[in-house]
């Protein structure tokens, strides 16, 4: 039994051993987050993890066969993957209290910076007072820049912060002038020493912070409790590994000093605090200062404000005397001096105030308030010419409430005043104007008139607050209030629409006018609004109606007797009498469907009703011969044209007619006659016209020949589209007969 025992102690002893074997011989990964810090640490071109934390790790995981991952990223972005736990280990992190609260730190510190602030090339800032308003490019969350956040408010001084995520991107705000000035790492600059000449490297240096390892909190304490024991050993052998490191990326030449390299740092170190001591006294001496100067009432500044001010600056008594003015004072009434001004003014409100009363006006303001703010008054200069003023004053009262004095700011607004009263002359003018003018003048905001003229009243009869009260669409006649809003809104939307356009309106007294409106878009108030203009055009209307009746009916005569004209060629042919009106019903379809302006569109009827009118001249006997025709007798067929361009010049038609039926029979290649015209010679109504012409023909019996039908006929123009035929009249008389059942019975 007990052999059976000590065999498995055994063989257990040998696992572990086996286990332990294992675990120890497989290295540790420690992921480190690294950001673009040289020479501490930093990725180079080639992508490789370099600096001085760099080589301080890779010599302690040699030691303790550590596997060490590096992790490139910004430094927001490190501090974030730190919070997470992305990362192990953040290097060249500075500690502070408040960092420490949320991440856990070694306890030795790799070495100490501190920030320095570079400014534009000739910029000269010497101080910390003069980055008053200026731009100032820092490193996102970056200690340096909550140090100088910091510092700049104990000093009273306001400044814009420029947020950048990369140390470089400040020497680039810089280099190209976004910025004033820049908050710099004081070890940032071994990296571009030739780029930072080409700044200003000021004398102002702030915020010496130690520089450690962090970890998660509450992970991987043992880690730091690690790199505390390599560190306290290093620093006390001058040729260990961090010296070498120090001289190899600091940049520290050698010396033959007994002065150690770490006592040399520590001096540094205890150095620059003591220079960070003096500014911290230096900021609170100023601190006191400017509390001083608050208490003595500013006196230095506000002598310099005074002196210099573009207004007019007074203290006056309460009985009528200057005290104290400035010069900017003297000058604008007249005076060559204060002095002289307050040794001869004795009674402000007679001398200065053309009306008294404006100066009891103003005591009586200020004494009961304690303040005035843009009194406005007119003034007296030396020499008695008048100007205007704008006051801005107050009370200054002793400890027990009396009053010591007025103190103001006085401006000149006479140009104001005079530009004001040029701009209500304007105003009178342009009122003048849109009153006389014959239009009716109104300004519409949304459907409500905001501003009406007396010829808008006279148009629609009512009163100014009659139309200010009613719905400006209720003004319409009820058959065109629809569209006039469609208008208006297309209008608001942005799309086109017409500015002039026509509607009637009902006026108070029931009338129906028609009016002519040209409008556009304006904006009143911040807002958008319609200026419009009316135009009375009731009896512009009447006459239009008069002369479209009379149109119609002379139209109607001329038809009658185009219609009597035609007819008369049924005397002779019936065959061409009945061809004319079917030309005619198929020519006005292909027109309505190519959408043929109306003149062509008359043109077109007159001339395909009359347009064989010139076989008038033909002899009978050609005209119904049953036979094929011979070359002489087709020659009187081609003169028919000619014929009956003769007979149509004769009537006064507003329109090309007589020409139309000249070119009926000509084509585009030039092989018609009697002309032998060519495409661009020929009128488009003449084009519509042959084609209709050569289908009603072939679809028609002839006396020599029975009728072809309309496939023949739709085949003989398809094929010759383009080189006889107009290709659009083609399409257009195809379509109709395929796609809508046209007939020509």
């Amino acid at each position: 039994m007990v052999k059976h025992k000590n065999n498995i102690i055994k063989s257990i002893t040998v696992i572990l051993f086996i286990l332990f074997s294992t675990v120890n011989a497989q290295k540790r990964l420690i992921r480190i987050g690294i950001y673009d810090d040289y020479p501490l640490a930093f990725i180079d071109s080639l992508g490789n993890p370099r600096g001085l934390y760099v080589d301080l790790l890779n010599h302690i995981a040699k030691k303790e066969n550590w596997s060490l991952k590096y992790i490139p990223a910004t430094w927001s972005q490190c501090l974030d993957k730190l919070k997470t736990g992305e990362i192990d280990l953040l290097v060249a992190i500075a500690y502070t209290p408040q960092r420490d609260s949320i991440f856990d730190f070694n306890t030795e510190t790799v070495l100490i910076n501190w920030g320095t602030v570079y400014a534009q090339k000739g910029l000269k800032i010497n101080s910390i007072l003069e980055l008053e308003g200026k731009k100032i490019a820092v490193l996102k969350n970056d200690i340096y820049y909550e140090k100088f956040k910091q510092l700049m408010e104990s000093f009273g001084l306001n400044c814009t912060f420029v947020e950048v995520e990369k140390n470089r991107s400040v020497i680039n705000y810089l280099e190209t002038k976004k910025v004033d000035a820049g908050i710099i790492a004081r070890l940032y600059e071994f990296r571009f020493p030739g780029i930072l000449k080409r700044l200003d490297r000021t004398s102002i240096i702030f915020g010496p912070v130690e520089l450690r390892f962090a970890a998660p909190e509450k992970r991987n304490r043992w880690l730091l409790s690690t790199l505390d024991t390599y560190l306290r050993e290093l620093k006390k052998d001058p040729n260990s590994a961090y010296y070498k490191a120090l001289d190899k990326w600091i940049l520290i030449p050698e010396k033959t000093s007994i002065i150690p390299k770490w006592l040399m740092y520590s001096l540094i170190a205890l150095i620059l605090a003591g220079a960070v001591a003096v500014v911290t006294i230096f900021s609170l001496q100023y601190i006191i200062r400017k509390k001083t100067y608050e208490i003595r009432k500013l006196e230095q500044k506000y002598q310099d404000i005074f002196e210099n001010a573009v207004e007019g600056i007074y203290q006056t008594t309460p009985d009528r005397r200057f005290i104290m003015v400035n010069s900017t004072f003297a000058e604008m009434f007249g005076y060559d001096s204060p002095e002289e001004i307050i040794r001869e003014v004795k009674d402000i409100a007679h001398q200065i105030y053309v009306s008294p009363q404006d100066r009891d006006r103003f005591i009586k303001e200020i004494t009961e308030r304690g303040i005035v703010k843009d009194f406005i008054a007119q003034g007296y200069r030396k020499d008695g010419s008048k100007i205007w003023l704008r006051e801005n004053a107050r009370v200054v009262k002793d400890e027990k409430g009396n009053i010591l004095y007025f103190e103001g700011f006085v401006t000149d607004i006479t140009e104001l005043v005079d530009a004001q009263e040029a701009l209500k002359e304007k105003e009178k003018l342009y009122q003048t104007i849109v009153e006389r003018v014959h239009d009716g003048i109104f300004i519409l905001k949304g459907t409500s008139f905001i501003f009406v003229n007396d010829r808008a009243l006279e148009i629609s009869e009512y009163s100014k607050d009659e139309l200010y009260r009613m719905n400006a669409y209720d003004l319409l006649h009820p058959d065109d209030r629809m569209r006039v809003y469609e208008i208006g809104m297309r209008r608001i939307r942005g799309e086109k629409v017409p500015d002039i356009y026509s509607a009637r309106i009902i006026t108070k007294s029931k009338k129906v006018k028609h009016l002519e409106f040209s409008v556009s878009l304006i904006t009143v108030g911040g807002e958008r609004a319609v200026l419009g203009a009316v135009r009375d055009i009731t009896e512009r209307k009447m006459q239009e109606r008069k002369l479209r009746e009379s149109y119609e009916k002379i139209y109607k005569i001329l038809n009658q007797a185009v219609t009597s004209l035609a007819s008369t060629v049924d005397f002779k042919d019936n065959y061409t009498g009945k061809h004319q009106k079917r030309v005619t019903m198929l020519a006005m379809k292909i027109a309505e469907k190519l959408e043929l302006e109306e003149d062509k569109k008359n043109a077109l009827q007159f001339a395909s009703s009359m347009h064989d009118i010139g076989k008038l001249g033909i002899p009978t006997d050609i005209l119904i011969k049953p036979s094929k025709l011979t070359d002489k007798e087709f020659e009187f067929i081609k003169i028919h044209p000619k014929i009956g361009y003769q007979i149509a010049k004769q009537i006064d038609f507003p329109w090309p007619v007589a020409e139309i039926i000249y070119q009926h029979h000509e084509r585009l290649d030039g092989s018609g006659y009697p002309r032998g015209l060519t495409d661009d010679q020929i009128l488009k109504e003449a084009k519509i016209l042959a084609v209709a012409d050569v289908v009603e023909a072939m679809c028609s019996p002839r006396p020599y020949r029975p009728a072809l039908g309309i496939d023949a006929a739709l085949e003989e123009i398809e094929k010759n589209k383009g080189k006889l035929y107009d290709s659009e009249a083609v399409d257009a008389c195809i379509s109709l007969f395929k796609d809508e059942g046209f007939s020509l019975t």
